[in-house]
Formats: structure tokens, C-alpha cells, sequence
């Protein structure tokens, strides 16, 4: 993942989005066909009267629904459709898999310019070790839900702690220093404030 749902809300909030409506996805909804999605989803529970579509849009059993299945099947019903082309940075469509790539190679600069925002990490502080603390360089121990973190290294990072923005130095990686063992090392994100 690149966001956690809560982010994912949080995101729609801030461009615009109203309402959200999530039809969780279960083994009767992916049994689903297309006319069945339509009429049921679209037609009766949203009253849908304009639709916007990704340009790849796979939907119904099987994914057996694509976008041209939906704009016959929505347009005899009377919804009006949109069809939305790839986004594209420099000639090049922005997808999650060119997003995860991109974190794979550390390019955050080409990342950021692709999702058209700030890349982020939220979570949790936690307690680490204190070896930081003792050595001059207190960090903050980010616990994160599961997701897609950017490639092993040092990044110069800002901070949102309580409302303030401080600038920061954060470590993504393993800490082989103080253990011993090999790549069953747990990733970690440590992040030093500045003038806090």
C-alpha cells in the first residue's frame, strides 16, 4: 500500500470529494456480473446520474467488465459517462506500480513530482532502544501500518509533530550494528527533529 485507508479518506478530503461510499468486498459482491453491478450498484442504491472512469477500468465477475461493457450497459440506462485518461508526468502514465518502483529506487524527488504531493510516512512513536538518546541524536521510532516504504537509506525529511512542522533527518533501514543476524532484521524508520 502507499497509503493507509485513513489516508486514503484523508486525501479525497482535501481534493474535493463529498462522500465516499465503499461496498466491501466479499464473495457474493466479486460474483457480481456487470449488469448486476450496474442495476444494483449504480441504478438502485446510488441513483447514479454521471460516472467517471479510469481509462482501465475491470470490473464484475471476473473482472469481465471493462470500460466500454459499462458505458453500453450505464448509457442505456441513462447515466452519463466520462471516461478519464491516464495521468502523465512528462509523457509517461503515473501508476501505484511506477509509484512502488520509484520508492524501490529511492528517486522521492520523481516520486513526489508523480503523485503531484509530498510522499509520507504516518504512524506511531514508539519506544526504541535509547542508543540515540545516549549518543547525542534522540529519534523518533515510527511504527507504520503495513505498507510500501521507500528504498533503505537517509532522507532528508520534514516533520508534523502537534500541529509544527520541524525539519529532519530520517533512517529507513535495518540497524546491523547493534544486532546480530542477517536480513531477518525488522525495517525500521527513525527520524531525528531538529531544534526541537
Amino acid at each position: 500500500l502507499l497509503n493507509s485507508y485513513e489516508e486514503k479518506l484523508e486525501l479525497l478530503d482535501q481534493y474535493g470529494a463529498d462522500v465516499v461510499v465503499e461496498e466491501p468486498f466479499s464473495r457474493e459482491f466479486s460474483n457480481v456480473t456487470p449488469d448486476q453491478f450496474v442495476n444494483q450498484f449504480l441504478v438502485q442504491r446510488l441513483e447514479t446520474k454521471v460516472l467517471y472512469l479510469g481509462y482501465d477500468f475491470a470490473f464484475g465477475k471476473e473482472r469481465a467488465g471493462n470500460v466500454e461493457t459499462i458505458r453500453r450497459l450505464a448509457e442505456a440506462r441513462g447515466i452519463e459517462i466520462h471516461v478519464v485518461p491516464p495521468h502523465k508526468v512528462n509523457g509517461q502514465p503515473v501508476s501505484s506500480s511506477l509509484i512502488r518502483k520509484l520508492l524501490d529506487q529511492g528517486d522521492i524527488e520523481r516520486v513526489n513530482l508523480d503523485l503531484g504531493r509530498p510522499f509520507f510516512l504516518r504512524g506511531r512513536v514508539w519506544r526504541g532502544e535509547g542508543r540515540g538518546r545516549t549518543m547525542g541524536v534522540p529519534t523518533a521510532n515510527l511504527q507504520t501500518e503495513a505498507r510500501k516504504y521507500p528504498r533503505v537509506g537517509v532522507y532528508a525529511t520534514r516533520t508534523l509533530w502537534r500541529g509544527n512542522w520541524y525539519n529532519s533527518i530520517s533512517n529507513v533501514g535495518y540497524n546491523p550494528t547493534f544486532k546480530d543476524g542477517g536480513s531477518d532484521l525488522p525495517l525500521k524508520i527513525e527520524t531525528h527533529l531538529f531544534d526541537f
